[in-house]
């Protein structure tokens, strides 16, 4: 089957749907999670589907060469490729690292989309209230003074705070003034994680529409953490066939 598989890809033809569920299905039987992950993102890259998504995502994660300090930017995919798979958990997750990482606008969008009334009555609701108002004075507070934060970001020594703040204006919807500074933070260097910096650049170009550049810069990344995986996933993403085949 893996022969079969690659001599279409070789041959530019997408292999066949249900080949890869065959597939799959064997590595499920195997408990092979790496033949069952191939599978999928197979799936995803000739068949893409929310299901698909979701599931490449989740178990992506728990691979086990996986990084946690990567949680949010596979939450940010999950959110663009698997929207209507995502639960308020899902959502509020994606909040909570969201404030932690101090995005409070993204945090706040996302939190407005698990609940978009008020929060039901459940064990975990004063924690969920508590993100929810860390998340909503914080993004208030962004809209407010952002700006005054750049100058600042600029004289630091480490670019992480470019980096961080050009995020920020991403998720404000300014795309051009967010990729700028990021990549400000990322010529003057970033001490931790550096390629980290480099993924997120490379999906803020996606959001933005600049497909070309986007990829151009993702195939670079590379890592077995995770975060080559969300580089390739991202140009997958942006290479989605028009009209996937039945």
């Amino acid at each position: 089957m893996l022969k079969d598989i690659d001599a279409a890809k070789k041959a530019g033809t997408p292999p066949s749907k249900d080949e890869l569920n065959l597939l799959g299905n064997v590595g499920i039987k195997l408990k092979d999670t790496d033949l069952y992950l191939q599978a999928i993102e197979e799936l995803v890259r000739y068949y893409p589907s929310e299901d698909y998504w979701f599931d490449l995502l989740n178990r992506t994660r728990g691979k086990k060469t996986y990084a946690p300090r990567l949680d949010l930017d596979m939450a940010r995919l999950k959110a663009v490729a698997a929207p209507s798979k995502m639960e308020p958990e899902d959502y509020v997750e994606q909040a909570e690292l969201a404030v932690l990482g101090g995005f409070f606008t993204e945090g706040k969008i996302a939190m407005d989309k698990a609940y978009p009334g008020a929060i039901p009555a459940g064990k975990d609701k004063a924690a969920i209230q508590k993100i929810r108002d860390n998340a909503n004075k914080g993004a208030a507070d962004d809209a407010k003074n952002i700006d005054s934060g750049v100058a600042a970001a600029q004289k630091s020594k480490d670019g992480v705070g470019l980096v961080n703040l050009g995020y920020n204006f991403i998720t404000l919807g300014q795309f051009d003034k967010g990729i700028d500074l990021m990549k400000q933070g990322i010529a003057k260097g970033v001490s931790k994680n550096p390629e980290d910096a480099k993924l997120r650049l490379g999906y803020a170009l996606a959001l933005a529409g600049k497909k070309d550049e986007s990829v151009k810069l993702l195939e670079t990344i590379t890592g077995n953490d995770g975060r080559g995986d969300l580089a390739r996933y991202w140009i997958m993403y942006q290479n989605k066939p028009a009209a996937a085949a039945k």
